[in-house]
C-alpha cells in the first residue's frame, strides 16, 4: 500500500472588496491537451477546509500518495481584466513547502514541492520537438503545467485492437 501524506495548502486569489476571488484545486492523474485550458486536466476536485467569503485565503487539506501530483487555480477580476493563474505541485514526503506569487495570487503549501506555474518560462519548440501532442497549448498559460505533467505522470499504453494491427502491417 502507497504511503499517505497529509497535506495543506492555500490559494490566496488576492481579491479586493470591488471583485470576488475564486480558486480551485484538484489532484492530477492526467491531462487531455487538446483542450490546452483548465479543462485539459483531469482529476478529482479537492474540497475547501476553510472559505469565510470571497476575500479571503482557501485553505484545502487532503492525504495523497507521495508522488501525486496537484493542480491549483486562483481567479481574480479586476476592473480591467481578469487574472487567473495556475500552480502544479507534487507531494513529498517531508514537511518542507513553498510560498510562490503569481500576479498578486499567492500559493503556499506543506508537504508540496513546486513543480511549474503558468508564470514558468519554457521554451515553446523544445516542449512541441519532445512532446508534439501539446502544441495546442504553445502561447497559452497552461503550456508550463502541461509540459511538467507530460513528463511526470505516466504514460498511457494505447492498444490497437486486431483489425487495426493488421491494417498497419499491410
Amino acid at each position: 500500500m502507497e504511503r499517505q501524506i497529509v497535506v495543506d495548502f492555500g490559494i490566496d486569489p488576492g481579491a479586493n472588496r470591488y471583485s470576488g476571488g475564486k480558486a480551485w484545486a484538484k489532484s492530477l492523474v492526467d491531462i487531455d491537451p487538446s483542450k490546452g485550458d483548465g479543462y485539459g486536466l483531469i482529476g478529482e476536485w479537492i474540497p475547501e477546509v476553510d472559505s469565510k467569503s470571497n476575500l479571503q485565503l482557501r485553505t484545502f487539506t487532503v492525504a495523497l500518495p507521495e508522488g501525486s501530483l496537484i493542480v491549483m487555480s486562483g481567479k481574480v477580476q479586476t476592473h480591467k481584466r481578469p487574472s487567473v493563474s495556475y500552480l502544479l505541485a507534487r507531494v513529498i514526503g517531508c514537511d518542507d513547502g513553498f510560498a510562490h506569487e503569481i500576479d498578486s495570487q499567492k500559493y503556499t503549501g506543506r508537504c508540496l514541492e513546486m513543480i511549474a506555474a503558468s508564470n514558468t518560462r519554457v521554451n515553446s519548440q523544445k516542449v512541441v520537438d519532445e512532446y508534439p501532442e501539446l502544441a495546442p497549448c504553445v502561447g497559452k498559460r497552461l503550456l508550463p503545467l502541461y509540459y511538467a505533467a507530460r513528463k511526470l505522470l505516466p504514460q498511457k499504453q494505447h492498444i490497437l485492437e486486431p483489425s487495426r494491427l493488421i491494417e498497419l502491417n499491410q
